[in-house]
């Protein structure tokens, strides 16, 4: 039930019927005879099959790793996850994009302040392929929560992808004066760093990570890609098998296999291994990215590419 549109509304009209029973009689004359459905809810969180598709997908990535996979239904669990994406997809079509951009565009006139609408319709643009006009979503939000480091970090993000490293580093640094020891901003700093091929300061940042956070997998695989992209294969290697540590039968310990064979020429063996990593997190863009350039290919002459 958790995790599921559905699921999450039944959890709420549980909750909310069994506080209906401990209020006062002062409140229960201003409330109204009917919940508010599903239906309703939805169009005030202007729900799009894209929105669907993304909790899926994060639902989906998690049971792809233990201990899910050590359950009895594991196969047929993952049948059913496949189909309903399948499902999903299929609805996301260049009407309902129109039609889920206005139902968004709708929602925040009602509500311009909240912050949780804003920040599902900026990953709603992200996904559509509005990048451009994301940040400016995420920027409001930075705005409305002046305290919280995620949100420059996460603007940061988008501005890297969108080739301006210049703001991106200003978002980083920003996120990093709200709180120093945010891990995901350190991170961000040394891949930032290391895109500029300054490794000797990107290196710093990803020790930091570490050291607030010794199980930071995310830290670990992006050390250690920067240190293969520069040659170094045996450091490299060390630092993914840290993070698979980290995560055993997960994707980082997938994709440690896979380098690990591509590593030993046997480019062929891998491809099992990539495939694996990318299907538990569609996400892992270094799988996607050495993958994508062929088991066997010289990764020492891969330049560093942004995310």
């Amino acid at each position: 039930m958790h995790l599921n549109f559905e699921g999450n509304y039944r959890l709420a009209r549980a909750f909310a019927e069994t506080a209906l029973k401990l209020l006062p009689k002062s409140i229960l004359a201003q409330g109204k005879s009917e919940w508010a459905s599903a239906e309703l809810c939805d169009r005030r969180l202007a729900v799009s099959p894209w929105d669907r598709f993304r909790v899926w997908q994060e639902n989906y990535s998690r049971v792809s790793e233990p201990p899910f996979t050590d359950q009895l239904n594991d196969v047929p669990r993952a049948k059913f996850y496949i189909e309903k994406l399948k499902e999903l997809n299929a609805q996301m079509t260049e009407q309902t994009r129109a039609q889920s951009r206005a139902a968004y565009e709708e929602a925040l006139a009602l509500r311009p302040d909240d912050y949780d609408l804003r920040e599902n319709f900026a990953q709603f643009l992200d996904q559509t392929g509005n990048l451009a006009e994301s940040p400016g979503q995420e920027q409001r939000v930075s705005e409305l929560l002046p305290q919280n480091p995620m949100t420059p970090c996460i603007v940061g993000r988008l501005l890297v992808r969108l080739g301006k490293g210049g703001e991106a580093e200003k978002c980083f640094l920003r996120a990093l004066a709200v709180r120093s020891d945010y891990v995901p901003a350190l991170n961000e700093m040394g891949m930032l760093l290391a895109n500029q091929q300054k490794t000797a300061e990107a290196a710093k940042y990803f020790a930091r990570s570490l050291k607030m956070d010794p199980g930071s997998v995310q830290a670990y695989q992006n050390w250690g890609f920067m240190e293969q992209i520069e040659g170094n294969w045996s450091q490299a290697i060390r630092l993914y098998q840290a993070a698979a540590n980290h995560q055993p039968n997960g994707p980082v310990d997938y994709f440690y296999h896979a380098v690990s064979l591509v590593a030993e020429h046997r480019g062929n063996q891998a491809v099992e291994y990539f495939n694996a990593a990318v299907r538990m997190d569609p996400n892992f863009w270094q799988a996607r990215y050495l993958f994508g350039g062929g088991a066997d290919c010289q990764f020492r002459r891969l330049r560093l590419p942004r995310k």
